[in-house]
This record gives C-alpha cells, structure tokens and sequence, in this order.
C-alpha cells in the first residue's frame, strides 16, 4: 500500500517488471500495487529515461536468481546512482559487470555477505547548506565525504564556477535533485543563468519545475520556464507567505532563499523535511537563524 505524495505520483515505471515475468496491477485511488509471479532471469532491454531507481532495485534482486542475466539499457538517467548501487553492492560481495552503464551483465546464484559499512552524509542535502557558506563564510559544513560515489558532490564544482563566472549554466538531467538547491544560488549572481533538464522534476515528490516557478514568483524573483529549463537573473526576493507543496526540497529551497534575502517567508507545510532531513531546520537556528 502507498499514500501520500505517490498518489499523485506516476509510478508506471513499475510495469517494466512485467517484461520480466511478474503481473502488475496499480490502484491510485485505493493506494496499492499487486504484483504476482516471479522475476526470471534473462537477456533484457529496457528503458529507464524517468528514474534509475528501478534498475538499482533489479541489480540487488538479479544476483540472487539462479540464471545468470543482461540488461541492455536505453536513455539511462540519473547515472551516478546506479554507480552508487553497485559500488554499495561490491561490499557485499555481489558483483556487477557494468559495460559503460549501457548495459550490464549480472551473475546468478551469487550471495549476499555482512559487512561493516559507514553511511555517508547527503550531498544532496548538504547542497543547501553548502550555498548558504558560500555567502556567509562563517559557516562550516563538515563530515562529508569529498571521495563519495554520491553524484550529488558535484555542488562544490558547481558552486566554483558558478561564482567565477558569476552565472550558471548546468544540465541536472543526473542531479535532478540539486535544481532545488541551485535555484537559491542563481537568484544571487550577477549573470543569467541557465538551469537545463528540469522536466526530471515533474513526477518527484511535487511537480517541482511547477513548484519553484510558482513559489519563487511570489517572492518576486526573475525566473522563467523556457522548454526544458529555468532562465534565472539575480533577484532582490520580497516577504511573501509560501507554500512547499509537501515536497521536502522545495522546503529547503525557499528556506534558503529566505535566508540569503534577509526579508524572510512564511512557509507552509514546512515539516515535510521530515522525510530526508528531520533536523534541517534547528541546524540552521543552530547557527543563527530566526524562525
């Protein structure tokens, strides 16, 4: 069963189960999947342009069948995740044959064996923070793992460059969940700049693209939606009474741009960071924010 945010989520990406034997039967309005059958082993061509998240979830199963399998991947998204899911895979002791995340091949009987990991902080997360130090230097963000597989610490380039050019120009088709976070930082540079790929964020936890244009307008900043991406000029933001669309990015979004503007928000929904980022906004009281 699924409530919540899913039930307006497009989740139809589960249905490439049934190209590997399994029956599918998705109720939006009641809130539940059925699935019935048995994943089988095999040589597979799938397609993954929305989310790699299935494809991690098939290279922790596969291993486990007795017939060994290939996956042969077109429009493959978000790559630095399925780097990530086999990286934490190998220190189990499975192991995946990635041939140029084009396709993969995959080992059955393979087994899975304990180990003693660390779980790294979130860059993804951290992308607010790490914004918020770059325009007040007395911050300091630490514990996170500059050697991590995570896609997402790719920020400290994008931050560098951004500041150097006085503009940003990134496409966040594999960090679609750094747009949230860049949006605060465009509205402070000198430049335009330009955000590419934001169709990732229509079918997250919000319409995010949707979201921030409708969020930010209320603040007054200069953004447009142009095709497939945000346009953004530097913006001085007004006080405004906003609401995060029970998406914990789009929180931390705002937030941050409250911040950096110095005239503030009225957030609501705001407890929806709950879901990956419970303490966020007593660490930003922590280093003296007033909420």
């Amino acid at each position: 069963y699924f409530d919540g945010t899913l039930k307006n989520r497009n989740i139809n990406d589960i249905f490439i189960l049934e190209n590997l034997g399994l029956k599918i039967i998705i109720d939006y309005n009641k809130g539940f999947i059925e699935v019935s059958g048995k994943i089988k082993s095999g040589k597979y061509n799938l397609n993954f342009d929305n989310s790699s998240q299935l494809l991690s979830g098939l290279l922790f199963a596969l291993p486990l069948l007795e017939g060994d399998s290939e996956i042969t991947i077109e429009n493959l998204v978000s790559v630095p995740y399925i780097d990530m899911t086999i990286e934490i895979l190998r220190k189990f002791s499975i192991h995946i044959e990635n041939y140029a995340f084009r396709s993969f091949y995959i080992k059955g009987k393979q087994s899975y064996i304990p180990n003693k990991i660390s779980i790294e902080n979130d860059w993804s997360n951290s992308a607010f923070l790490l914004i918020l130090k770059e325009f007040n230097k007395n911050l300091d963000i630490t514990n996170l793992n500059e050697n991590s597989k995570q896609g997402d610490k790719i920020i400290v380039e994008i931050i560098t460059n951004a500041i150097n050019n006085k503009c940003l120009n990134f496409n966040a088709i594999n960090n679609p969940d750094l747009i949230p976070a860049l949006v605060p930082l465009c509205l402070n540079l000198d430049g335009k700049s330009y955000i590419y790929g934001i169709n990732r964020l229509i079918n997250k936890e919000s319409d995010r693209a949707g979201a921030i244009y409708k969020e930010y307008s209320k603040l007054g900043a200069n953004i447009e939606v142009s095709d497939n991406s945000f346009i953004i000029a530097k913006s001085n933001l007004n006080y405004a009474e906003v609401d995060s669309h029970n998406d914990h990015r789009i929180a931390m979004s705002l937030a941050t741009s409250a911040l950096l503007s110095g005239n503030g928000i009225t957030l609501s929904n705001a407890n929806c960071v709950d879901k990956s980022y419970p303490n966020f906004f007593n660490d930003l009281k922590s280093v003296g924010a007033k909420l």
